[in-house]
């Protein structure tokens, strides 16, 4: 299992698989699918089901690559959604659980796709670490960079000729870190203070208080790349009562 919470049960990894299949299939919003599939399961494998899923779509191209290592021909879309999540949970695993994530992903692999599957998996997986190892350093070009971040060639290019080789690597590692999530809370009085909190787990962290003067108590939820303006600032996005 992976470090975020070893003994939640496997139920929240197999919709991560299955999540992650469904966006192979079509490609829609990742948040829609989460949508559907977290409707029943506890809030602690909501968060486990969000951190497999988005760590996947994140790192897509980085994982392919890794297992296209080690597999001659693309496995089909359930096996790759499942391999997909095992590698990137690998990844993310301290070296201790690193044997209990590939034993975890064989036995799951038994039931979603049967014995001969399940062997497939586990051949695919013991090579990761050779995999790993054979990885390119993302600062010696522009291809391992794309490969290591998970960015298309073709892009980092372009951000290449227009702001150089290390402002484009600097771009692309921010850009697949997990952003910070902020809550804004104000009051509708003249010169209320604005409050802003930086969201660290369930924990909100004040990090800064401005003034504001909105028309009622408000509250909204913002990650960096979705600014709002001061003159938006009137029309809040979710009343929480006076």
């Amino acid at each position: 299992m992976s470090k975020l919470d070893e003994r939640l049960p496997s139920r929240s990894w197999q919709v991560s698989v299955e999540v992650v299949e469904h966006f192979l299939k079509s490609s829609p919003k990742l948040d829609e699918l989460l949508s559907g599939a977290n409707r029943h399961l506890p809030e602690g494998q909501v968060a486990r089901v969000q951190f497999l899923s988005y760590g996947v779509v994140r790192n897509l191209g980085r994982l392919k690559a890794l297992i296209s290592e080690v597999v001659q021909r693309p496995p089909k879309r359930l096996c790759q959604a499942l391999l997909l999540v095992s590698v990137w949970e690998w990844l993310q695993s301290d070296d201790a659980l690193k044997p209990k994530v590939v034993h975890h992903a064989v036995e799951c692999a038994k039931t979603l796709l049967g014995a001969p599957e399940s062997a497939f998996v586990n051949a695919v997986l013991r090579q990761l670490p050779k995999a790993v190892a054979r990885e390119p350093d993302a600062r010696t070009s522009l291809p391992a960079l794309a490969r290591m971040n998970s960015h298309p060639e073709w892009l980092l290019h372009r951000y290449g000729l227009s702001y150089g080789r290390k402002a484009t690597a600097k771009w692309t590692e921010w850009n697949q870190r997990v952003p910070k999530i902020y809550c804004h809370i104000w009051g509708n009085s003249p010169g209320c203070r604005r409050r802003s909190y930086r969201l660290i787990g369930p924990i909100f962290i004040k990090f800064r208080e401005i003034y504001a003067m909105p028309q009622e108590i408000s509250s909204g939820m913002e990650e960096p790349t979705f600014r709002i303006p001061p003159r938006g600032w009137a029309h809040p996005w979710s009343p929480v009562g006076g």
